[in-house]
C-alpha cells in the first residue's frame, strides 16, 4: 500500500504573511527518522524545528487558482503596482 504524509508547522518568514501553517522540508537525509518508528519524538521535533524556512513570497495571477489553467505563466510574479 502507497501512502504519504503532508507535514505542516506554524507559519515563519515571509509565509506568516499568507497563511499560519506551512510545510515541513525535510532534508532527504533526515526521512529515515521520520520514518522509524524507533525514533524518540525529540528527536522528530528537532528535525522539525530546523526545516527550511527561506521561502520566497510574491504576488502572482489569481488565474492561478482555477485549476482549468496550466502553466508555468502561472506562477510568474506579477509586476509592481505603484
Amino acid at each position: 500500500m502507497l501512502s504519504c504524509a503532508l507535514l505542516t508547522r506554524d507559519a515563519e518568514g515571509p509565509v506568516s504573511a499568507i497563511h499560519h501553517r506551512m510545510p515541513v522540508i525535510m532534508a532527504p537525509g533526515q526521512w529515515a527518522l521520520w520514518l522509524s518508528p524507533e525514533t524518540p519524538p525529540e528527536q522528530i521535533h528537532s528535525a522539525i524545528v530546523l526545516s527550511r524556512t527561506d521561502f520566497e513570497a510574491y504576488r502572482v495571477s489569481t488565474d492561478v487558482g482555477n485549476t482549468t489553467n496550466q502553466g508555468t505563466e502561472l506562477i510568474r510574479p506579477l509586476a509592481s503596482s505603484a
